[in-house]
């Protein structure tokens, strides 16, 4: 047993050697149950590699304040809920198939140290996770941890919002990812963790970091009834049809993405169509003013209403009737033929980064209540291409004048029926060629942010260096 110390941000045990337990690592502290004063601290290791649940016994140093395990588990959970009741859903076929290893050996342990209440759930089929979040009793659970990739959580959060109690159930419950997948956005936008053994550590910013609130997007398809919650992305073009055309190669990882698509783009490939939007900027000057003024809005919602998640916006797919806000519908605005006609990307999202090397999104604010938009023109040349693809993980396409991006309300596509057609994607799960309408709905779902932002994506430093 060694004597202790509290300083602000860690418990510094013994003298030689010390060591230092930096509260972020505490996972629980309890009396030892053996001597009077004794404590005993479950915490994570501060190495390289795994995180790895150790125990200490400590005897804090007499006239020390904050010396019950209530005073030291408040220090050590001062944005977050101790010992939360969480249900765990993993998919045994995400990514490369390991998401049971990663269970049994970095998220398990790391809960059953830090108290939590918690049950496993393996999905046997394609929308389980959908039934598990459509019929569970969101009283008995904080917190739904998808250990997968980027599939479960979109699953569960469609799920949710197939609920006569939506509202309730998204003021509830918070929605996360400890990155077990081949795509892992969500961790790797809320929690800034993502590569190789990082599950443990993915679950630790989980139970640490702070619960906010984000915007999602709503998306109708012409050919399905039901409107689709998306968290990350609704694409058309090459986006997609690179996925789709390189699935053979899901266990090679986050790189595959890249490789697919390059090989589209360097092939010129076009997929006309008409895209109107509800903007909020068009210029990167206008991007820029948005972004600072709200990129440090701290605000999150608490309780929702069924209005909340009301769309705003009357679906209609027929282009001349909706030109120039015709019929109703003010304030579309028709994307140019020009640029619709040759339009090799349309990618429409909400989170900062796809994968570890593609932040597309680099201006991306949870709760901006903003799509932000990233196109790609068939037309352009070899080197600038180039140069856009090298540079994808720092988003330095964002800054590129031949690329457009800009933040809108909703969108609107309509494929070109005479056209090269590709399939639509929501959050990576594909559909058949259809025209589709987003919009966002801001502020839906409950998530956790290891800052209480988005992983930071250079944007800021960016424009400010401009």
């Amino acid at each position: 047993m060694s004597i202790s110390v509290i300083t602000k941000h860690a418990i510094e045990v013994g003298d030689s050697p010390k060591l230092s337990i930096p509260f972020k690592n505490v996972l629980h502290v309890e009396n030892s149950g053996s001597t009077e004063g004794e404590l005993e601290i479950s915490y994570i290791a501060s190495t390289e590699g795994p995180a790895k649940v150790k125990k200490k016994l400590i005897k804090l140093k007499e006239n020390s304040s904050n010396t019950t395990p209530s005073d030291l588990l408040k220090l050590a959970y001062p944005d977050s809920k101790v010992s939360p009741s969480i249900l765990v859903i993993y998919n045994p076929k995400s990514g490369q198939g390991k998401s049971q290893v990663h269970l049994k050996e970095q998220i398990e342990p790391i809960l059953k140290a830090a108290k939590c209440s918690y049950e496993i759930v393996k999905t046997t089929h394609p929308k389980h996770a959908s039934e598990i979040a459509r019929e569970l009793k969101i009283t008995k659970y904080d917190i739904i941890l998808c250990a997968s990739g980027d599939g479960i959580p979109h699953e569960v959060i469609n799920g949710l919002y197939l609920r006569e109690d939506r509202a309730a159930a998204f003021s509830k419950l918070v929605v996360v990812q400890v990155p077990c997948g081949s795509g892992n956005a969500m961790s790797l936008s809320c929690l800034g963790v993502s590569g190789k053994q990082c599950q443990g550590w993915a679950t630790l910013e989980i139970l640490k970091g702070r619960v906010v609130s984000m915007d999602i997007v709503a998306v109708s398809k012409q050919n399905v009834q039901d409107v689709e919650l998306s968290f990350l992305t609704s694409t058309y073009g090459v986006i997609v049809e690179a996925d789709e055309t390189t699935t053979w190669m899901r266990r090679v990882g986050q790189s595959r993405f890249l490789i697919g698509v390059a090989a589209k783009v360097f092939s010129r490939a076009k997929y006309p169509c008409s895209v109107a939007f509800q903007y909020v900027t068009r210029t990167k000057d206008e991007l820029k003013e948005f972004y600072l003024s709200h990129s440090n809005d701290e605000t999150s919602r608490s309780e929702l209403t069924d209005d909340d998640l009301k769309l705003k916006y009357p679906v209609s797919f027929d282009v001349k009737s909706n030109a120039n806000g015709q019929n109703g519908d003010e304030g579309w605005e028709w994307l140019d033929d020009d640029l619709s006609n040759n339009l090799s990307i349309f990618y429409a999202g909400t989170m900062p980064f796809i994968s570890g090397d593609t932040n597309f999104f680099p201006s991306a604010v949870r709760n901006d209540g903003c799509i932000d938009i990233s196109l790609y023109d068939g037309r352009v040349g070899i080197s600038a291409t180039a140069n856009c693809l090298i540079g994808l993980d720092k988003g330095l396409h964002a800054y590129h004048d031949k690329f457009p991006y800009f933040k809108v309300k909703a969108f609107k596509l309509i494929p070109d029926p005479h056209g090269k057609k590709s399939h639509v994607a929501i959050d990576g799960e594909n559909y058949e060629c259809q025209a589709f309408q987003g919009e966002v709905l801001s502020g839906v779902l409950k998530t956790v942010m290891a800052t209480g932002n988005f992983n930071d994506a250079g944007f800021d430093q960016r424009i400010n260096s401009a």
